[in-house]
């Protein structure tokens, strides 16, 4: 057999190869390429290996080559349970069955050597999986190359591979005990170690799951058949049904109903207990005193127990994989639970029942022994004496030794000293020890018979009512708690003196940030020069053992990671209670905050909860849920017990509301707006007859969305979000919001407008095209015509007006016959040369300001470049530092700060290693800051003044501002300007650039990569180094005040020129922005044209249409006109209602009253509004609706109105008018 080389593995997948004739490492591998370089290794090696025969050997590789798994046995003649010191428990036993062996062949026979270890070699082809051995040789001859015997027995077992490769774990040993060649069985045994036993702080314990652990289940598995439930790994198949969760709580209570023939009406207590109360009461009792010796030595329900190989007991956790010796038992949870009964049935006067008839028993108040004597402080003659209690003196209001306080008291345990006042220190405690804040909390809890109640905030002063209204006076001794924050330093014990003590969630919440102080004179305690002069004060509630703790509203602590809930875990007490009507709020989920809060063992722990309650719950698999929350909650719903409350028997005032006229105007807006948006998340449904509960409540809220916004409208018009400024600011009136829609109204008209003349501006490009000129001048005049008609409602863009008289006048000028001359022909021409320099104008400006902005400080830098006269002062220093040994110094301040800058770019910090590599480094920068500020200040000069030409514009056009390639090629002026422009900023400031790869494969290169510049305008690097070695020239022996002042005046020359940089930046803005404007005015006059021969269509020349496109284009353009005017018309209806109704709520002492337009009579208390404005008394419109159908035509301006879109004003109070023909409508109070 040929030499193997052991070759060090030198990747992570190598590490898990499997050298087979080794044997080395084991891990199931799945990766073919990995197999073949492992069965490739073992072809050159360092030892010999002699088979019997050379046909054993090639039939050995044939078996090896199909092999993927193996195992390392030991032959023991015996079961070996102690090996070397290390303790092993046999946990299974594999019998292997022996192939051709029906020769009754011996060991010696076959030529097996002597071997202490078989490598089990597995494979899935039948007949290839053996057993190998090798000859045990001694390491010596194993290096001098004495050829080493070997053979191998071909063996077939049924164990998957799976389990093999569990059993390969380092827990386990594996030992082969007989080979027996007469019954043709091997038996192995498995054996774990003693390491392989965990050992748990407690039963529920999840730390100590490992990776081994997963490897235990399995053998546990096959061994054992001990296993967990498995489930799919979809959870999600049933939605949880609380009212069933509720229901079936209900029956197992009724199966075993609380004992409620004792007494259970306190004496105490004002209020009758009804039955059920009594009920819930004695569930309460009983809970509270639970006898928990019953289940004392109780099994953990987390294991099970099973027997070994060699009798001895084992415990199991079948869900984490964890063996353990020692018995769990299980825990005992503190007594109460969960008091969920249905809101109004009265769970506060049944938590006062259950304080008045359980008290603290007095042998649970047990104090402290006494073991200090309170000492009073005794003015001393010396003032060393004063110096020695002041050095120990560390009291919570930051004042030391004075004698404006009664006396002092010392910790027994710190020894600090502390005014007794002030730590609230009281004679009825005195027979106590006494400790500091901090010693008390770290100390054991004090024993209380109190009950923490904790409330939300809302509602705190409704318990302290109710403790008034339901108990006797002088019953409970009651204090409210605010806090360390607001109230000053409460003593445990006080605490612990009362009975009830209130506090709120928020408080709860606040008090986390003074629990885990650390003491001064504590090891985690920050250390400081002097002692500090005041004490932390910690929360006194960690530090008391309440008898009670009632968590009201306990779904505030449903979720477990906010402060409030894990304030509440840190709370000691002997009965804990979640007092909520509402226990599950949106999931099942839900009750494990509850549960954590109660720790209920293990379902404290989620992923315990988890697998053996709330996942089976999920696979339908729900008794486990059920028994366990029966357990710990009381629900008590009104369907249970509506013959006991003698509820009145319901009934139902409706009271109809109308909005006013601004309302009813912002409500058909808001409705009109949601009847799109449903139809548009409804018609992605292709079933209608879903129902609403079983759509994703996500998908749902986006379904009712609308629904929402439109019963918001009916609230408050502000209460819509996006519509107005948020609800929580100052509240509209109506005539705000008037104002408001007047405004909207505004601007969708404008837009109406807008979208009208395009329409006919495109229309007559179309015509142009034809050469049917005169249908083109009728669509400009009626653009025109348009325009003076609205010009005192809404405002037309200067752009469209612009287009309109250029292309007016260019095709009047050709004279078409049928053309009838107007007036203002001969302006045309005038009128668009004036938009067109009052938008030049407005720019131009915008970029003379800007110039002069940075001209004047340009002058300022050129100043203090001018006084500048010694440039290379730097250099003069850096001698200087050299000369006086001082360059490491300076060397770590300048990497110091050049690290404290952004560090996500390339920095030159690495480059910096010596004082020459400082200055050719600051020289460089210099030389390249002055040539860059150089370049750019000559092209900023050459363009102050100048009006761009027409190359210039179509240069920059074509380049960057409408460019049809999607990148910029930095080919014209102004792309060259901002490329130069970034090289100067990169130069004054840190910038860095940071890749981003733009996968859009538009271009012929494909991908390319863009640069962002990240950083800000402050210091660069450059300025940073020279401000560092400038610092460093009042430290050095010389004197050169020269010197100084070149440096200061540099220093200060480079802050002018980052105050430069922005209004340089702003320049070269504007003057791009300049182009724009011209490009802009160009682009507005283009109209419809026929493409030019050869050319090519772009996103960019939507203007050009081919000639079969022309009666496409037409009768769209048609269409877009018709929708557009009738927008127009209907949007300017509403304008106009709306300005009216402005007027009408604000009249003018000389203002005629309004007149119906039919009858004239004077419109008094009610009226009705068109579309269109006009105004029309109720009886006049009555008559109109009844001879129309759907829409009626308005008698003064032939407009048509549909009857939903019929606006009525009533001055009255809100009602319905009727008639006697049965048309019926809605008025609005204006």
């Amino acid at each position: 057999m040929g030499k193997r080389k052991q070759v060090v593995p030198q990747r992570r997948s190598e590490l898990s190869t499997i050298n087979l004739l080794q044997a080395s490492e084991f891990k199931a591998v799945e990766d073919q390429t990995v197999i073949s370089k492992a069965k490739k290794n073992k072809k050159t090696t360092c030892e010999n290996y002699t088979f019997p025969n050379e046909e054993t050997e090639n039939f050995f590789n044939f078996c090896l080559n199909s092999c993927h798994l193996f195992l390392k046995l030991h032959i023991f003649s015996e079961l070996q349970t102690n090996l070397k010191g290390i303790r092993l428990i046999p946990i299974g036993h594999l019998k292997v069955q022996l192939l051709n062996c029906e020769q009754n062949l011996r060991a010696q026979e076959i030529g097996l050597p002597s071997s202490e270890i078989i490598y089990w070699y597995v494979s899935n082809e039948i007949g290839c999986s053996m057993f190998y051995f090798e000859e045990t040789v001694d390491q010596r001859d194993r290096k001098n190359g004495f050829p080493i015997k070997a053979n191998f027995i071909q063996v077939s077992s049924d164990v998957p591979d799976i389990v093999f490769t569990a059993l390969k774990c380092n827990l386990l040993l594996m030992q082969c005990i007989t080979i027996d060649f007469d019954a043709g069985i091997a038996d192995v045994y498995a054996l774990i170690k003693e390491t392989g036993l965990t050992k748990l702080n407690y039963p529920s314990e999840t730390s100590q799951i490992k990776r081994n652990s997963v490897f235990i289940k399995h053998i546990m598995k096959y061994f054992y058949d001990i296993h967990e439930e498995t489930f799919d790994s979809n959870i999600a198949t049933i939605k949880p049904d609380i009212e069933e969760l509720f229901n079936e709580i209900h029956k197992i209570h009724q199966k075993n109903p609380p004992d409620v023939s004792k007494d259970l009406q306190p004496a105490a207590l004002k209020p009758f207990l009804r039955d059920y109360q009594k009920k819930s009461v004695a569930w309460m009792l009983k809970q509270e005193t639970k006898n928990y010796q019953e289940n004392a030595n109780k099994l953990h329900p987390l294991f099970t127990d099973f027997q070994t190989l060699d009798g001895r007991t084992l415990y199991y956790n079948k869900y984490g994989g964890l063996l353990v010796e020692k018995r769990p038992v299980t825990s005992i949870a503190p007594s109460g639970g969960i008091l969920a009964d249905e809101m109004g049935l009265g769970k506060t006067v049944e938590v006062l029942s259950c304080l008045l008839l359980h008290p603290c028993p007095n042998e649970l108040l047990t104090p402290f022994p006494d073991f200090y004597e309170v000492k009073q402080n005794n003015v001393q003659e010396s003032d060393t004496d004063g110096r020695e209690l002041n050095r120990t003196f560390q009291c919570i209001c930051g004042k030391s030794y004075s004698t404006d306080f009664e006396y002092e008291i010392q910790c027994v345990m710190c020894k600090i000293w502390l005014h007794g006042e002030c730590i609230d220190h009281e004679e009825y405690i005195n027979d106590q020890p006494f400790l500091c804040p901090h010693c008390q909390v770290a100390s054991e809890p004090v024993p209380s018979g109190a009950t923490l109640i904790v409330v939300p905030l809302s509602i705190r002063y409704q318990w302290l009512e109710e403790i008034k209204k339901h108990v006797k006076e002088n019953t409970f001794k009651v204090f409210v708690y605010e806090g360390v924050g607001r109230q000053r330093y409460i003593s445990p014990y006080k605490l612990a003196s009362y009975d009830i003590v209130v506090t709120t969630y928020e408080t709860l919440c606040k008090e986390l940030n003074y629990v885990d102080l650390p003491h001064m004179i504590s090891s985690t305690g920050k250390k400081f020069r002097k002692p500090k002069r005041y004490m932390t004060i910690p929360s006194p509630m960690v530090a008391v053992r309440w008898w009670r703790v009632c968590l009201d509203e306990a779904q505030m602590v449903e979720c477990t990671t906010t402060k409030t809930a894990e304030m509440a875990s840190r709370l000691t007490a002997i009965n804990k209670w979640c007092v909520t009507g509402t226990p599950v709020q949106k999931n099942i989920d839900d009750l494990h905050g509850l549960l954590l809060f109660l720790g209920l063992d293990p379902y404290w722990v989620q992923q315990w909860w988890c697998k053996l309650l709330y996942i089976p719950y999920l696979h339908e698999n729900k008794q486990p849920l059920y028994e366990t929350v029966a357990s710990i909650l009381w629900r008590t719903a009104k369907k249970h017990v509506i013959n006991e409350i003698n509820i009145p028997t319901q009934t139902e005032i409706m009271h109809w509301l109308s909005f006013s006229p601004v309302e009813e105007h912002f409500y058909r807006r808001q409705y009109g707006e949601c009847v799109r948006d449903a139809m548009q998340q409804l018609s992605k449904w292709k079933n209608y007859s879903v129902k609403l509960n079983s759509i994703d409540r996500k998908i749902l809220s986006r379904l009712l969305h609308p629904l929402m916004k439109l019963r918001q409208a009916c609230c408050h018009p502000q209460a819509v979000r996006g519509e107005f400024h948020s609800i929580n600011k100052k509240m509209m009136t109506m005539e705000e919001l008037l104002q408001s829609l007047i405004k909207k109204g505004v601007t969708e008209c404008e837009e109406a407008h807008r979208q009208a003349i395009a329409a006919r501006h495109g229309l007559a490009g179309i015509y142009i095209i034809k050469e049917q000129l005169k249908d083109a001048i009728d669509n400009y005049r009626q653009v025109l015509w348009s325009v003076r008609e609205h010009k005192n409602t809404i405002r037309t863009d200067d752009l469209q007006l612009l287009h309109c008289y250029h292309n007016l006048n260019e095709v009047l000028s050709k004279k078409p016959e049928g053309v009838a001359s107007a007036l203002d022909d001969d302006k045309l021409q005038e009128k668009a040369a004036e938009i067109r320099n009052r938008l030049t104008e407005k720019h131009l400006n915008f970029v003379k300001e800007a110039f002069d902005n940075w001209l004047s400080l340009k002058i300022k830098a050129d100043n203090l470049e001018k006084q500048l006269i010694n440039e290379e002062w730097w250099m003069e220093i850096l001698d200087f530092v050299v000369d006086q040994d001082k360059s490491s110094l300076l060397l770590n301040k300048i990497q110091h700060d050049l690290t404290s800058i952004d560090q996500k770019g390339f920095s030159i910090n690495d480059q910096i290693h010596s004082i020459e590599g400082l200055k050719f480094i600051v020289s460089r920068r210099l030389t390249a800051f002055i040539s860059e500020r150089t370049k750019i200040l000559k092209k900023l000069k050459k363009l102050q003044g100048k009006i761009p030409s027409q190359g210039e514009i179509d240069e920059t056009v074509s380049c960057c501002i409408r460019a049809e390639r999607k990148h910029q090629q930095f080919k014209c002026q102004m792309c060259l300007l901002k490329k130069d422009l970034e090289e100067y900023e990169s130069c004054l400031y840190r910038i860095n650039q940071s890749d981003i790869l733009d996968f859009s494969l538009n271009t012929e290169e494909g991908a390319s990569v863009l640069r962002r510049r990240v950083g800000n305008w402050r210091e660069g690097e450059l300025e940073i180094m020279l401000k560092c070695i400038y610092s460093y020239l009042p430290f050095l022996y010389h004197s050169n005040p020269d010197l100084d002042q070149q440096a200061g005046l540099h220093l200060k020359l480079f802050e002018v020129y980052r105050k430069e940089f922005p209004l340089m930046s702003k320049l070269v803005f504007w003057l791009r922005d300049q182009v724009r404007v011209y490009d802009e005015l160009n682009m507005c006059i283009t109209r419809m044209r026929l493409p030019y021969l050869g050319e090519k269509a772009t996103n960019y020349s939507i203007n050009v249409v081919y000639q079969y496109e022309l009666k496409e284009r037409e009768t769209r353009l048609r269409y877009e006109k018709i929708s557009a005017d009738n927008d127009l018309k209907k949007r300017l209806g509403q304008l106009f209602y709306l300005q009216n109704l402005a007027k009408d709520a604000n009249p003018s002492e000389d203002s005629p009253p309004t007149q119906c337009l039919i009858c004239l009579e004077v419109l008094k208390d009610k009226w009705a509004v068109l579309i269109c404005g006009h105004f029309y008394c109720i009886s006049c419109i009555y008559i109109i609706i009844k001879r129309s159908q759907g829409y009626l035509k308005c008698p003064t301006c032939r407009q048509s109105t549909h009857f939903d879109d019929i606006n009525y004003v009533s001055m009255e109070k809100s009602g319905v008018l009727d008639d006697e023909d049965g048309v019926s409508m809605k008025v609005f109070i204006l």
